[in-house]
């Protein structure tokens, strides 16, 4: 599953004040035993906004000799290019290394009530030199742009990778083999508790490619498992911690991320249950309602034009873009485009307020045959088919058996009344 490209960035404040502005000299003036350099990983906690929820994570260069303490941030993009929201629906996005001064940075994430936390890291001076003087070879026009990818190349990678480069593989180290059990899909489906809309376009949107087992180190592609397994790392011959200490510098002070919901979320969650319930139980319950047979064209035609405008998306993001997340996405046969058939029966019914004997048995077939599909893409899961969408598939089956039902008792009551005149 795609995450939006401004997941990793903090307020709009500390993107004005980044990329190759001069840091300010606010390291301490007194180098620790000597040393010039001392390496820091900075690792900044979500907040409600949907673009924050998967945290940051960014490296911290302290140069004793040139006094600055400065803020290396591979997860920045250029936020004012029109061309962006192109780019990133066809799945090329280019994002760049961004550089700050570590007290702006600090301010601008503790604005957006963002926990931030600091771990220093304890490694020979060569090893800090190179890190350091990676990040400034990186923070050149020339270099400073990389294409993103959502797991394989973003902000995290990249700081994972450059610390494993340098430290011979020891963040990666025992975690690159054995499968963790979890999956991408429960993951990015963590951080969005509290976000039923966002959370149930997410499950809809990912295809079976995010529901593999992966690796601890596939998961460090994330910033908690990243600096959750810093933490463990040892290194050198006397196998000593790489992190020397952790630091809190900001503590969020709101309520912890998820546990309500935005207005909005929970305003659409109700229409929903409200437009389904009155759609499809009214007419269920109350077959002899004149009005019931336009509250079923309604549930009909609300069902039609979601699953037409599902699958819609499905195929475009399929054919036209590089977003393989959604690439082959069983969905497109638990709610498939041919349901654009129901949008039709649902209009009719809704203008009529009836439909003819043979238009009710071709709908009551096609129900029927759409179920038969979801029972084999059920069926598939012992084989090939692995996508984690448990949740459409029992949804479309429930209201395509609702569908067939209603359609029977209305139609049933309607030639009644009609043989009774």
């Amino acid at each position: 599953m795609r995450i939006p490209p401004s997941i990793f960035y903090p307020a709009i404040f500390a993107m004005l004040i980044a990329t190759a502005i001069p840091t300010t000299a606010n390291a301490q003036d007194t180098a620790p035993d000597g040393k010039r350099y001392v390496i820091s990983v900075m690792s900044i906690g979500p907040s409600e906004e949907f673009v924050t929820r998967a945290g940051h994570i960014a490296l911290i260069v302290d140069d004793y000799e040139r006094k600055r303490r400065t803020v290396y941030n591979y997860g920045m993009y250029e936020f004012d290019d029109s061309n962006m929201e192109t780019a990133y629906a066809s799945g090329n996005v280019r994002f760049h290394l961004g550089v700050m001064d570590y007290r702006l940075a600090v301010t601008a994430f503790a604005d957006a009530d963002r926990t931030i936390e600091v771990r220093r890291l304890e490694m020979p001076q060569a090893l800090a030199a190179q890190i350091a003087k990676h990040l400034s070879h990186d923070r050149r026009p020339e270099n400073r742009y990389y294409d993103y990818h959502h797991s394989d190349d973003n902000c995290c990678t990249r700081v994972r990778d450059l610390l494993d480069d340098v430290l011979d593989g020891a963040v990666a180290r025992g975690r690159d083999t054995e499968p963790t059990g979890r999956t991408y899909r429960q993951w990015t489906a963590g951080w969005m508790n509290g976000m039923p809309v966002g959370r149930t376009l997410m499950h809809f949107l990912g295809s079976g490619s995010i529901d593999r087992d992966i690796t601890r180190r596939d998961e460090q592609t994330f910033p908690q498992a990243l600096v959750e397994d810093l933490d463990s790392v040892l290194i050198g011959p006397h196998r000593s911690p790489l992190v020397a200490d952790v630091k809190v510098v900001f503590e969020r002070e709101g309520a912890a991320v998820g546990v309500s919901w935005a207005f909005w979320e929970l305003v659409v969650v109700l229409l929903a249950v409200g437009l389904f319930a009155v759609g499809f139980i009214v007419p269920i319950v109350r077959p002899s309602w004149r009005v019931s047979r336009r509250l079923l064209g309604l549930g009909v035609f609300t069902w039609g034009l979601l699953c037409t405008a599902g699958s819609i998306v499905l195929i475009l993001a399929w054919v036209l873009t590089d977003h393989t997340d959604v690439h082959a996405n069983e969905n497109l046969l638990v709610m498939p485009f041919t349901h654009i058939w129901l949008l039709i029966v649902g209009a009719v019914l809704l203008w009529r307020g009836s439909l003819g004997e043979r238009a009710v048995k071709l709908t009551r077939i096609y129900l029927l045959a759409a179920t038969g599909v979801i029972a084999l893409d059920m069926a598939l899961k012992l084989g090939p088919f692995v996508q984690d969408n448990w949740r459409f598939m029992a949804f479309s089956a429930l209201v395509n058996i609702l569908s067939i039902v209603a359609l029977s008792r209305t139609s049933t009551n309607t030639n009644a009344a009609s043989r009774g005149r």
